[in-house]
C-alpha cells in the first residue's frame, strides 16, 4: 500500500512539473537567436545594488580604480565578482512569461531570492526551475527563464564581492615588519634587514615581499573585532600610515585580518611560514 501511494505522488509531480514545463515552454521565443532578458551594456554600468532578505544592502560604484565597495562598509571589489554580475546585461533569455499569470511564489519570485539594481534597473532572481535547471528572472511585468552565472555572486555576500587581495594592485613596499623580521627600503632602492640578522641577498628578500604582494585569498570574511595574533605591518609607497595586519595560525588554514578594515582573508595553513620568514632560512 506504501509503495503504491508512493507511486501516485511520484506521478503526480511527474505530471505537474511536466505541465510547468509546458507553460514555460509556451513562452519560448521561436527565433534562432535568444535576445538578452535585460539587455543593458556590462561596460556602461557604474552602479550595482543588491539586496537580498535578511542581509544588509550591499552597494558597488565604478571609479577611475575601477569597482568599489560602497556599503555595507568600504573596499575593493573583486573584479571576478563583478563581472560575474555584469553577466546579467547579456543573459539570453530562453522563455518569455506573464508576471500577471503566474504564481510568483514557488518559483522564488514572491518574494525574490536576490533583487539587483544595475544603474536603477531592477531584476529579480528566484529559483531554477527542476527539469532544466533555468533560472527564474523577473524584469518588469515579465518572467524569462535564463541560464545564469550570476546568482551565485549575487549570493556571496558583502565580504565575498571583496577583492581577495590584501593589498591594492600596482602596490609598491617600502618597509615590512613580521614578528620576528624587520625589512626597510633604503633611498637607493635596496633593502636591508633592521634587526641585526646576517647578511641576507636582495634576491631572498625580493622572494618575501613577491609573496605579500602577489597575495590571494581563498575567501574573505569580515571579523566582528580584531583577534589576536601576530602583528605584521607593511608600509607602502606614497601612503602616509602602515597597513597593520594580524595573523592568525589553526591546522587548516591561516587568517589575515586587515586592522582597520576588519577583512579577514583566509588563506592555505602552509602560508604562514612562507609569509612569515626569507625563503631558505629555518625557524
Amino acid at each position: 500500500m506504501r509503495s503504491r501511494l508512493l507511486l501516485n505522488l511520484f506521478l503526480l509531480l511527474l505530471v505537474g512539473a511536466l505541465g510547468l514545463l509546458a507553460v514555460q515552454e509556451s513562452g519560448r521565443d521561436s527565433g534562432p537567436e535568444e535576445a538578452p532578458a535585460v539587455g543593458c551594456d556590462p561596460a556602461g554600468v557604474t552602479r550595482i545594488r543588491v539586496e537580498r532578505d535578511g542581509a544588509e544592502p550591499v552597494v558597488l560604484a565604478k571609479g577611475a580604480d575601477g569597482w568599489r565597495l560602497e556599503a555595507p562598509f568600504a573596499a575593493r571589489a573583486s573584479a571576478y565578482r563583478v563581472s560575474g554580475i555584469l553577466s546579467l546585461c547579456q543573459t539570453p533569455s530562453t522563455a518569455r512569461l506573464d508576471a500577471d499569470t503566474l504564481d510568483l511564489k514557488p518559483m522564488g519570485l514572491a518574494p525574490p531570492r536576490v533583487r539587483v539594481a544595475l544603474d536603477g534597473t531592477w531584476v529579480a532572481l528566484g529559483d531554477t526551475e527542476p527539469l532544466d535547471m533555468r533560472r527564474y528572472l523577473r524584469l518588469g511585468d515579465t518572467v524569462h527563464l535564463v541560464r545564469e552565472d550570476a546568482y551565485r555572486h549575487l549570493a556571496a555576500g558583502a565580504a565575498g564581492l571583496v577583492d581577495p587581495a590584501p593589498l591594492p594592485p600596482g602596490a609598491r613596499l617600502t618597509a615590512l615588519t613580521l614578528p620576528s623580521l624587520v625589512l626597510s627600503r633604503t633611498d637607493s632602492g635596496a633593502w636591508r634587514v633592521e634587526n641585526g640578522a646576517g647578511p641576507v641577498s636582495q634576491d631572498t628578500i625580493q622572494a618575501l615581499l613577491e609573496r605579500w604582494l602577489g597575495l590571494s585569498a581563498l575567501r574573505v570574511s569580515r571579523s566582528q573585532a580584531l583577534p589576536a595574533g601576530e602583528r605584521i605591518a607593511l608600509r607602502l609607497e606614497g601612503e602616509p600610515a602602515a597597513l597593520a595586519f594580524v595573523l592568525e595560525r589553526e591546522e587548516r588554514e591561516v587568517r589575515l585580518t586587515n586592522a582597520g578594515t576588519l577583512l579577514t582573508y583566509h588563506l592555505p595553513a602552509r602560508m604562514a611560514e612562507e609569509l612569515l620568514r626569507l625563503p631558505g632560512t629555518a625557524e
